[in-house]
């Protein structure tokens, strides 16, 4: 009997070292769960009620919707949508280029202001409009959140702190939430973890990998349908390299397609892949539709718009160009997503409704039907609100068009519902891209 419980003691403690052997190869505290000390005892204690943040720098935002990590899209009652850039961080990036972490930082924050009951907006000064960026088109401030009326406001700006996300890159004496901030970051970086390797390291921004982040430097020389057709073996931050022809123009942004035609494995469409360039900014100018171009980008997947590249660099002209190629819409056609990223035509397009612009942009969506009676949406932005207002005699209720552009995605915040539509870009008018067929009383 003294035999047995000395064996089945034996073996316990071999369990129990085995356990802890194995946790030694465990990723234990990761990013999103850890503990957050400094955001559990900061509490809200300016007076937010009656106020609005717009006009007196507080107040309750009735909708939100995360952008990335430190950047979120909000609504005041009936306003429009306006961004925030949230004060004393600044996540790895996610939108203009892919870095470490910066993925996940994004995922956190739209899962935190998805599942928020209340948020509210607070600027460094309280009775004046909230300042603005360098940039001067998003509004900083400090994001406040509870899940219920009966919990506290915790400040998800410390919060992307404590969860090794961020850095604090604000100023302990100028930010009114400094010093907290400062030592949240002072505590993450300190923390420790055991990574996969068995090896001890920082956690998050701090040192720790990101889970199936590419970290590669090998470039990777893809056409268009490739990537497409593969497309999350290379939306890890891998570094793509394409030769293009560009379709069309939004901005500096581009519609580019293969040079050669592919098949479609998933719907069988035979034509010239196509998607959308973001240019970030990097573009040194727009450029006309057939030029051909080769760069080095990464690939990107935005909740809202769909795939697109991103993060161009080692831009180079050819000295050939060649027409590109319009997928003209066949009648049976009622739903544009096998398009995405292609430039179509969409012939007898009749508008229903005129939506209102944009009060930071311009830009306004022209609402009407396909021959077939299928809806359809089109966006008129960047430079062709030059050549398109929807003030124009152009524009009305009732006429008819012949309408080419790029197919992206578009996903409304208020409701979540997905819409393929079309994208009027450079030159529409000069380019034939919206042709008015038919005014009203004619036949």
């Amino acid at each position: 009997m003294k035999t047995l419980k000395r064996l089945v003691f034996l073996l316990a403690i071999c369990l129990v070292s085995l356990v802890v052997v194995g946790c030694k190869k465990t990723i234990e505290g990761h990013p999103g769960t850890l503990e957050t000390p400094f955001t559990d005892s900061l509490k809200l204690t300016t007076e937010y009620k009656g106020k609005t943040f717009l006009k007196d720098g507080i107040g309750l935002a009735s909708k939100s919707n995360g952008v990335d990590g430190d950047t979120a899209q909000f609504k005041e009652g009936s306003s429009d949508w306006f961004p925030v850039r949230f004060l004393g961080i600044n996540t790895p990036e996610s939108t203009i280029n892919l870095a470490p972490w910066g993925p996940e930082a994004s995922a956190y924050c739209k899962k935190i202001l998805k599942n928020a009951k209340e948020i509210v907006l607070e600027a460094e000064k309280i009775g004046k409009v909230p300042e603005k960026d360098t940039n001067n088109t998003r509004y900083l401030g400090y994001v406040w959140y509870r899940n219920s009326t009966s919990e506290d406001f915790r400040l998800l700006n410390i919060e992307m702190i404590e969860q090794c996300f961020t850095y604090f890159t604000g100023n302990v004496n100028e930010n009114k939430y400094g010093k907290e901030m400062q030592k949240a970051f002072e505590r993450a970086y300190k923390l420790k973890v055991v990574d996969e390797e068995g090896k001890e390291t920082k956690v998050g921004v701090f040192g720790q990998a990101a889970p199936g982040f590419d970290y590669s430097t090998e470039v990777r020389n893809i056409t268009i349908a490739e990537l497409k057709n593969n497309f999350s073996s290379y939306s890890t931050g891998t570094k793509l390299k394409m030769t293009v022809r560009v379709a069309r123009g939004i901005g500096k942004s581009l519609y580019v397609e293969d040079i050669e035609a592919s098949t479609n494995p998933d719907t069988g469409i035979v034509g010239y892949a196509g998607i959308y360039l973001y240019d970030s900014y990097k573009m040194p100018k727009d450029y006309e539709p057939g030029t051909i171009l080769t760069f080095e980008c990464q690939a990107s997947e935005s909740e809202t718009y769909g795939r697109q590249l991103i993060n161009p660099s080692k831009l180079e002209v050819s000295t050939s160009t060649s027409a590109p190629n319009i997928q003209v819409i066949s009648n049976d056609v009622t739903y544009l997503k096998d398009y995405e990223g292609m430039v179509v035509k969409v012939e007898g397009f009749t508008i229903t409704r005129i939506g209102h612009a944009d009060s930071e942009t311009g830009s306004y969506t022209i609402y009407g039907t396909m021959q077939n009676g299928a809806e359809l949406m089109v966006r008129v932005d960047g430079s062709a609100l030059k050549m398109i207002s929807s003030t124009s005699a152009y524009l009305k209720v009732g006429n008819v068009y012949d309408v080419t552009g790029g197919v992206s995605q578009f996903t409304v915040i208020d409701t979540g519902e997905t819409f393929y539509q079309i994208k009027l870009g450079n030159n529409a008018i000069a380019l034939g891209d919206f042709e008015k067929i038919n005014t009203i009383g004619e036949n």
